[in-house]
């Protein structure tokens, strides 16, 4: 019983694995699946915490077949330095020209290949271990302390009048602007003699405050048209 755990251990741990026959197809099939498993898992977090970005290539479609793919090709490398060799002149040959629209995709795609680098050497425990270390990053990320979290961006507001109403609502107007939105800041007028067009740069801004401010403003400059845009969605709290 002993010899029995003792060989468990070290197929867990990767000892005592020499030649690829040493695997047999069960255990080869087995490491595939673990890969495959491991993909999926890492695609369910791309789109569980990414996947409501408006940008990106939806490249967590290729992790299952990109996981399958990098564990046999390790699996048959690992026992042989004329393929390992040969592989490397293959790849320096090969240029990839899809462009990765998010940083984050970069990331996935190596936890990818760490995963499926770790069945194909038999590191199991250390792949639970990489995983859950992702997993815990990811939430740290997206849930934790403020210094964590991605910098917000910017909103806009546009504000276009007649000219002659701007000349006799720009004090109050003015004075609104500076107490509902302390952080903001002109970024351009243009004045062309029969309407204005005013455009402020602002941080968050709460739905209700914003509802609130257009009112303010439609009150003190009648007929203005109001626009309010913004670079993320997260913008709008």
């Amino acid at each position: 019983m002993d010899n029995w755990f003792k060989n468990i251990e070290d197929f867990l741990l990767g000892k005592e694995v020499h030649r690829i026959a040493d695997l047999g197809l069960l255990p080869l099939a087995l490491v595939l699946a673990l890969a495959l498993a491991s993909a999926f898992l890492i695609s369910w977090m791309y789109v569980h915490f990414y996947g409501g970005r408006a940008t990106g290539t939806q490249i967590h479609r290729a992790f299952p077949l990109l996981g399958l793919s990098i564990a046999a090709i390790f699996i048959c490398i690992q026992f042989s330095l004329a393929l390992s060799l040969g592989l490397l002149g293959a790849l320096s040959i090969i240029r990839f020209r899809t462009p990765i629209k998010e940083p984050e995709e970069v990331a996935f795609v190596m936890l990818v290949i760490a995963a499926s680098i770790c069945c194909a050497t038999f590191n199991f425990l250390f792949l639970g271990t990489v995983l859950g270390a992702g997993y815990v990053a990811l939430l740290v990320i997206n849930r934790g302390p403020h210094f964590c979290q991605p910098r917000a961006g910017h909103g806009s507001l546009v504000l276009r009048m007649p000219e002659e109403t701007y000349r006799n609502a720009a004090g109050p107007l003015a004075q609104l602007l500076e107490a509902e939105l302390p952080n903001a800041r002109m970024d351009s007028m243009a004045l062309d003699g029969e309407s204005a067009l005013l455009t402020y740069i602002f941080p968050q801004l709460p739905a209700e405050k914003l509802a609130g401010l257009e009112t303010e403003i439609r009150r003190l400059a009648p007929g203005c048209a109001f626009n309010a845009f913004y670079t993320r969605a997260e913008n709008l709290v």
